[in-house]
């Protein structure tokens, strides 16, 4: 490999925009249908958090020299590198922490159109038979705050292990790296990946549980299930992350670990508000197929004066689907 990955800056910079783009899209939506909820302003703190990642990329790039190839750091770019790379992998956990926090918070806001208002542990589980049910009946809490609290810990956590269990300032003055980077890297791996896999699987139940239409049900579905490309995501970010800890060329590699790390976070906010803009979209659609409709015809119209261009689209009341 020859050159500079100098470019992996600009397009994180553009990750940063694209993130910030979807959440005031995302308060527009909300400002319009007043129903700004928790979930909006977690959103929000991890676009902030994801903005100040930017700039630390920059820092990374024009004074810890990552992206080119270079096997003896100086002292100073060893000793800056450490700390940016320490604040920069931190505000990653909490930025995804929040996004996760958010998608939580919308589930239980779904939850609230349908029948049931908590979810228990039996109901999670499965657990349709009455007995089994009486058995975990004392653990009958509303499980998104346990979930939610879950990742709080695990967020945390990850930030106290970074600091005092990987040092990546040895990782860059060093060939072999640190192994205690490496494991951590693959536990979080690990971890990140279930926890995407849950957050696409929780909503379900209540999703189908909503008073719409089947075809409504569907496209909300659809939106979640995109989530699971986060996981392809946290592996290849995974994966760049062990080979940069394992060369002698480790700042060639890291480039590579902030540029799928960029697209993680963006993917991970996209996810997450697209269910919000369904019904936005939706309607957008069925206006934009209209004024195609209006101007296919008017030739037609001209000729025999019998289409009405007058006619406005009415959007379909999708009860409690606006709310989400």
């Amino acid at each position: 490999m020859s050159g500079s990955l100098k470019w992996v800056e600009y397009v994180h910079y553009g990750f940063g925009i694209a993130v910030m783009l979807l959440t005031l899209l995302r308060f527009y939506v909300r400002y319009i249908t007043k129903t700004v909820g928790v979930d909006d302003w977690f959103i929000l703190f991890s676009a902030c958090l994801i903005l100040g990642s930017c700039i630390l990329v920059g820092l990374m790039f024009r004074q810890a020299g990552i992206g080119v190839h270079a096997s003896n750091p100086s002292d100073n770019q060893v000793s800056s590198f450490g700390q940016i790379l320490l604040s920069f992998q931190i505000l990653y956990y909490f930025a995804i922490g929040s996004v996760h926090i958010s998608t939580i918070a919308l589930a239980r806001r779904i939850r609230k159109f349908t029948l049931e208002p908590t979810v228990t542990y039996a109901d999670f589980l499965f657990l349709t038979s009455q007995t089994l049910k009486s058995l975990v009946s004392l653990w009958n809490w509303d499980c998104y705050y346990i979930f939610g609290g879950y990742i709080i810990i695990y967020t945390v956590i990850a930030s106290i292990a970074t600091r005092y269990l990987c040092l990546p300032t040895n990782a860059i003055s060093s060939t072999l790296g640190d192994d205690r980077c490496n494991t951590l890297n693959w536990v979080t791996v690990g971890l990140q990946s279930s926890t995407y896999l849950f957050l696409v699987l929780i909503p379900l139940q209540p999703i189908w549980k909503l008073k719409v239409g089947t075809g409504k049900k569907m496209r909300i579905v659809v939106a979640y299930l995109l989530g699971l490309l986060n996981i392809v995501m946290v592996i290849l970010r995974g994966r760049w992350t062990h080979i940069a800890f394992t060369s002698p060329d480790f700042r060639w590699h890291l480039a590579l670990v902030v540029f799928f790390t960029g697209i993680e976070e963006v993917m991970a906010h996209f996810c997450a508000t697209l269910p919000v803009l369904l019904r936005v979209i939706e309607e957008a659609t069925a206006r934009s197929c209209a004024t195609l409709l209006v101007v296919a015809m008017w030739p037609w119209k001209k000729f025999t004066g019998s289409f009405n261009t007058h006619q406005s689209y009415q959007p379909e009341n999708s009860g409690p689907f606006q709310q989400l």
